[in-house]
């Protein structure tokens, strides 16, 4: 599994980004519009309100499109940049990661970042958010079927 481009959608592009629908577009290939419309319809609010994203609600769409979000041990107090330095060479990082940094989502796979602010995949050590601390952290699986 491998990081996909942020693909807004037709018309898409002039809205706000949100990070909660790019991190679901980035993870799944979708386009952002499609993430957006599911988040919406699993809070079951019209889309034009949706502006923030529950974890139970990203572990509820990645499930609807097919993922398993498997959640990892987080050390006290690290940021992302300390949190994925560590981790990149672990079992875990050959799959994509999803990371929760206060108030937050990034995606994460083998020492690079991608969110709504960043489109291409960043090193971690010039991503914005790379001194924001780790609150949660998922391993993204595709879903044996």
């Amino acid at each position: 599994m491998k990081l996909n481009h942020l693909a807004p959608g037709k018309g898409f592009e002039k809205r706000r980004r949100w990070c909660g629908p790019a991190a679901l577009a980035i993870i799944t290939g979708r386009t952002l519009k499609h993430c957006h419309r599911l988040l919406a319809e699993i809070r079951g609010i019209d889309q034009r309100y949706l502006k923030g994203v529950w974890n139970s609600e990203m572990r509820r769409a990645l499930y609807r499109m097919g993922f398993d979000a498997v959640r990892t041990e987080i050390p006290f107090r690290k940021t992302l940049r300390q949190y994925v330095e560590e981790h990149q060479t672990t079992a875990a990082f050959r799959s994509v990661v999803l990371v929760n940094v206060t108030d937050h989502y990034v995606v994460a796979h083998r020492g690079k970042i991608a969110d709504n602010h960043e489109a291409e995949p960043t090193p971690v050590g010039k991503h914005p958010a790379s001194r924001k601390l780790v609150r949660y952290a998922w391993v993204i699986r595709p879903r044996a079927r």
